[in-house]
């Protein structure tokens, strides 16, 4: 049975591969029948393409199509590139590069007064300051990227930047100001009829009220979310709220029937959706809370 499930996922692995193959073969004819813009956005779709297959080739094809942007002087196509070349660098762990593509991406945004690009840019720069702890720089660049938002009237984006803005105030521990930021949030999505915004803001605001232990209020945030989530099939997010519940019923209120219920809910939707490291997280979850209710032997079968 193990080895039949090996094979399955070698399968659907090379599948996705081939499929990721066939896009690229499909880009690199369209090439040659491309010239100036539409070139250069076809190498944008290559380096794209090439992101989770051969790094070296997505920066490859990139800089093809910033050679031949500067050729045509055009701003935006420049701007772009340096964008797009930031993401691969980011989800490649090459920070460092990400924020110099940024950087020369959001100076490209600026020469054009182009708000949602500049807005984009600097919430990615700040993304990259909150993975390196540098709270500072980062709500820096979460707060401009809000402003950016604000001129356009885009109030989704808005919302966005004061959930990004109040986590870091909760990473730096400054639960009200990370409760008011997320306050804000959800009015604004509430607005906008954003049912994902909206419950991921509930969501926050439950984790705030976790730590100044009112526990109520934490679950009754925690339960308007997963109403929610369970309408939009949303597993990840559904999950990892249940997770929240569990902790609380688990540590705080000793009630660990209700937490257990909770944790194995959570991790069915881990299971289903094929996600190991949080099946790994939640059975370590599991196994901390036989250890409370002082069951040694379920706990190290969890644990180990």
């Amino acid at each position: 049975m193990r080895i039949n499930l090996v094979i399955l996922l070698f399968l659907l692995s090379f599948a996705s591969f081939a499929s990721k193959m066939q896009k690229i073969d499909s880009l690199q004819a369209q090439l040659l029948v491309t010239q100036d813009s539409e070139k250069v956005v076809t190498l944008i779709s290559l380096s794209e393409a090439y992101r989770n297959v051969m790094f070296n080739d997505c920066i490859a094809y990139g800089n093809e199509a910033l050679d031949i942007a500067s050729k045509l002087n055009d701003t935006k196509l420049i701007a772009d590139i340096y964008k797009s070349l930031g993401v691969s660098c980011y989800y490649s762990g090459n920070m460092d590069l990400a924020l110099s593509y940024y950087s020369k991406s959001l100076s490209e945004y600026k020469k054009t007064n182009n708000l949602v690009g500049q807005a984009s840019c600097l919430n990615n720069i700040g993304l990259i300051y909150e993975e390196w702890g540098d709270f500072n720089k980062a709500i820096n660049y979460y707060n401009q990227s809000f402003e950016a938002e604000k001129a356009m009237g885009h109030k989704q984006g808005m919302a966005v930047s004061l959930i990004q803005i109040g986590n870091i105030s909760y990473y730096s521990n400054n639960y009200q100001q990370a409760l008011d930021n997320y306050y804000r949030a959800l009015l604004i999505f509430q607005d906008i009829n954003d049912t994902e915004g909206i419950a991921y803001s509930y969501n926050s605001i439950g984790i705030i009220y976790r730590q100044w232990n009112k526990f109520d209020k934490a679950l009754e945030y925690y339960e308007n979310a997963i109403k929610l989530y369970n309408k939009t099939n949303n597993d990840h997010s559904l999950s990892q709220t249940l997770n929240n519940m569990a902790e609380i019923y688990n540590f705080d209120l000793k009630n660990y029937k209700k937490a257990l219920k909770l944790y194995n809910q959570s991790l069915e939707l881990k299971r289903r959706n094929e996600d190991n490291i949080g099946i790994a997280l939640l059975n370590n979850n599991i196994g901390t809370l036989y250890a409370n209710m002082e069951d040694k032997e379920k706990a190290l079968l969890y644990l180990s």
